[in-house]
């Protein structure tokens, strides 16, 4: 196993175990819930796929089915997160109707477009637009405070983590199977550089947003 590889799992579980820890400031906000959910599955995932991989001895192309299962799952956990955390009832029933419709449209991908044993970039590109639609929306409806900077918002640092890391993979998406063909060990170099990297960014962000809304429990509660 890469150092890269066990980075990410540390990041994953770090992120994992702060979310529980600030889990009971999550009533006050209740929609942060969400990711104690996602996270969890998330190092589930990963927990099998590792032991597909460095355990038993699997290929890519043998575990990838589960990345093709899990990003669904994902998309819906982000997209209910999102749903929240939106006042514009408009906007709250594209997020909703977006949930069965990417559904759909992950599965045609995965069964129609690519196959299961290949990475699914184009499912993950359509997550990350909606998201990053989603992200950007978000972000320009948060009302300014006096007495709280946009940095001290865990919606804030979610949406940061998110936009970092659906922008900086986009491209990489496209290209990742087919250069894989040409050449594995690139690929997979080229893999660690961004995948991985914007990964540490992406839960370094959710662990800055649980520990924002650990401080904003304190400070509301009373002296």
């Amino acid at each position: 196993m890469s150092i890269f590889q066990i980075l990410y799992l540390y990041f994953l579980t770090l992120s994992l175990a702060i979310c529980l820890y600030a889990y009971p400031s999550f009533e006050r906000n209740k929609s942060l819930k969400v990711f104690a959910v996602l996270l969890s599955f998330s190092v589930i995932t990963e927990l099998i796929v590792n032991a597909m991989r460095y355990v038993f001895g699997y290929g890519i192309s043998d575990y990838m089915f589960i990345y093709h299962l899990y990003i669904p799952l994902e998309y819906a956990l982000l997209a209910y997160f999102f749903y929240l955390n939106n006042d514009n009832q408009t906007v709250k029933k594209f997020i909703l109707l977006s949930i069965p419709l990417f559904m759909v449209l992950s599965i045609l991908l995965s069964l129609n477009i690519i196959s299961p044993k290949e990475h699914p970039g184009l499912n993950l590109n359509l997550e990350g637009l909606l998201l990053i639609t989603w992200c950007l929306i978000k972000l320009f409806s948060i009302r300014p405070s006096a007495t709280t900077p946009n940095y001290r918002l865990p919606i804030f640092w979610i949406c940061i983590g998110i936009l970092i890391y659906h922008t900086g993979t986009y491209y990489y998406n496209h290209i990742y199977d087919n250069l894989l063909n040409i050449n594995s060990e690139l690929a997979q170099s080229l893999h660690r550089l961004t995948h991985k990297s914007l990964n540490y960014v992406l839960y370094i962000c959710f662990s800055i947003a649980f520990l924002c809304s650990n401080q904003m429990k304190k400070y509301l509660l009373p002296s």
